[in-house]
């Protein structure tokens, strides 16, 4: 990317210029800059090149005017800016019209601004510009490699990481975020002040940001007490960004204390929100954490018909009660067991009442055969659950 000359035209000094034709063009991008005040100079003008001029060759030549117009727009230049001390009453109608018809931006640079300060104002510029695009692609390629484990040896990466902000001894955590859709104003990648408002609001962690296919943020702190509650920050951090950006769904991964390990918690994030839009296909939920989900992440290792005759000798008799009764049992079980068997909280959380709860358990068990108080035979009915929605995501919404 470079600079537009609409961008150019809000420098000091350029924003006394008045643009007077080609205004639909002013986003072309300015690679260089240059000046003349004799004609033979235009053999060697490039596309991108922003030109200024006195206009003293041409200031009696109405064809040269439109001839120059039209040469400038036929090498695609960035556009011409003409001093105004030759054209006291303003330039001529059919240089404005040349430059309308042929898309060329044109604009008036008053008298008292000489061509050499115009110059120097905008070569500052472009190279100012093309030094903040070349940092900022050392920046994407660093953490680039950084995030996919790339890079050896802790003191190189400090080396060269400490200038964008990476902190030595230091725990850390990924988030990684995935747009839905690019829809205007609320375009995730389109607001990084406001990214870094709300990360500046949320929590006194300090973070880093870069953007691959997906826009990754890494929180890190050297403090003890923050780095203890790295992971709950960053669950507050994706709270607020999920109800400022309703288009996005975030996947978190686990704290680490190496860097070396960042590109570890990076790929469980990514993993996070691959592994939660498959499971939790029919939910609303947009944040995804790895270590609610680290469980799926083994059994899907193991193959599919292992598990599956697994789940179906644990769950069958369920499945095919509901199937049969157009009943909730399975559900019901899920969440019993997510509130640790106490059946008031799985009322609540089911909208059915305690008595409702107690009757369906009893089903549940006798369907079964088993007994939910014994610890081996709850972890073997969540193993179950589990391979379920990793088999059949959208038996119902969890």
């Amino acid at each position: 990317m470079k600079i537009t000359l609409a961008e150019a035209l809000e420098i000091t000094t350029l924003n006394q210029c008045k643009v007077v034709a080609g205004k639909q063009s002013l986003d072309r991008p300015i690679h260089s800059v240059n000046s003349f005040d004799a004609p033979d100079v235009l053999p060697w003008l490039k596309s991108g090149e922003l030109v200024l001029t006195t206009g003293y060759v041409f200031k009696s030549d109405e064809i040269a005017q439109v001839e120059l117009i039209h040469e400038l727009a036929k090498r695609r230049c960035a556009g011409l800016g003409i001093q105004m001390k030759h054209f006291m009453h303003g330039l001529p109608a059919a240089m404005l019209k040349a430059a309308d018809d042929s898309n060329l931006p044109l604009f008036e640079i008053p008298n008292h601004l000489s061509i050499s300060d115009l110059m120097l104002s905008l070569l500052r510029e472009l190279l100012s510009y093309e030094n903040k695009q070349n940092e900022q692609e050392r920046k994407k390629v660093f953490f680039s490699r950084l995030l996919q484990g790339h890079l050896h040896g802790k003191d190189a990466i400090f080396a060269e990481g400490r200038e964008f902000g990476l902190l030595q001894g230091a725990g850390y955590i990924c988030l990684s975020i995935l747009e839905k859709s690019l829809t205007g104003a609320s375009s995730f990648k389109n607001t990084p002040e406001r990214l870094s408002q709300i990360i500046s609001t949320t929590t006194n962690i300090s973070f880093l940001s870069a953007n691959l296919e997906d826009t990754v943020i890494i929180l890190q702190s050297v403090d003890k007490e923050e780095i203890s509650r790295l992971h709950s920050a960053a669950f507050e951090l994706a709270n607020h960004l999920a109800n400022e950006f309703p288009g996005v769904t975030i996947g978190i991964g686990t704290c680490i204390n190496d860097v070396l390990e960042i590109s570890k918690s990076y790929k469980q994030a990514k993993q996070a929100i691959t592994l939660g839009t498959r499971i939790k296909s029919l939910s609303k939920q947009s944040i995804y954490d790895y270590t609610d989900l680290q469980s799926y992440d083994i059994l899907q290792h193991v193959p599919d018909d292992f598990l599956s005759d697994y789940m179906s000798e644990v769950l069958d008799p369920l499945l095919q009660y509901d199937r049969e009764n157009q009943a909730d049992l399975l559900e019901t079980l899920e969440v019993y067991l997510s509130c640790c068997g106490r059946s008031l909280e799985a009322a609540r959380n089911l909208g059915v009442h305690r008595n409702t709860i107690n009757f369906r358990i009893t089903k549940i068990k006798e369907l079964l055969g088993a007994n939910l108080d014994e610890g081996e035979t709850v972890f073997r009915l969540q193993m179950a659950l589990r391979i379920l929605h990793l088999l059949q995501p959208t038996t119902y919404p969890i």
